[in-house]
């Protein structure tokens, strides 16, 4: 295993380290999260955290997915998708970009590419899917531009607050150039704790 991918995966890890959640025992938030939500009770004052509801269900393996935050004045599910397997932007198998993306990760070797391909072409489709079929409204956030650009003006669609890069696919340099910039460990997104 290359340095390189050794020090970004470790630093994966660390973005995963949980906090217990002061709202209950079954449920976990990072400190994102939890920044986040903060932020986002001044859109939405009465937003819960960690939300499963029986409408937000996989029609394949009939679980619950979870929402990160839940608005129930406006019936909006809210998914922060700042992990790398949630890919950078919301899959468009129409989107060249997309497509390029779909055939390095499809080269790459190992479980950790394996996990971004299924979970950013398969299983974050379905949950749009979900949404629409059961007339729910559901917001996505792939970095904390896009929350901060959504804020602005709540009304936005995803394609108006969208803050993603092109492209997943980044070398050495282009990470190193991007954290001396104070962006995350893909360039996405501003490191809103300052770690």
């Amino acid at each position: 295993m290359s340095e390189f991918r050794k020090l970004v995966e470790n630093i994966l890890r660390e973005g995963d380290k949980k906090i217990f959640n002061k709202n209950g025992p079954h449920y976990n938030s990072s400190k994102d999260e939890e920044a986040i939500y903060d932020l986002l009770k001044k859109v939405y004052p009465n937003l819960q955290q960690n939300y499963t509801d029986d409408r937000f269900v996989s029609p394949v393996t009939h679980r619950h997915f979870q929402a990160d935050y839940y608005d129930p004045d406006s019936d909006t599910f809210i998914l922060l998708q700042k992990h790398i397997k949630h890919g950078r932007r919301i899959y468009d198998p129409e989107d060249p970009n997309c497509q390029e993306d779909v055939k390095w990760l499809e080269k790459q070797k190992g479980e950790f590419y394996e996990k971004i391909l299924h979970t950013w072409t398969e299983v974050d489709p379905i949950k749009r899917v979900v949404a629409k079929e059961q007339g729910f409204k559901l917001l996505e956030f792939f970095n904390l531009d896009e929350v901060l650009r959504f804020l602005e003006d709540p009304t936005q669609t995803y394609e108006e607050y969208k803050f993603a890069p092109d492209s997943m696919q980044y070398d050495s340099d282009e990470y190193f150039k991007q954290k001396a910039r104070h962006r995350d460990v893909y360039g996405n997104d501003t490191d809103y704790l300052g770690a």
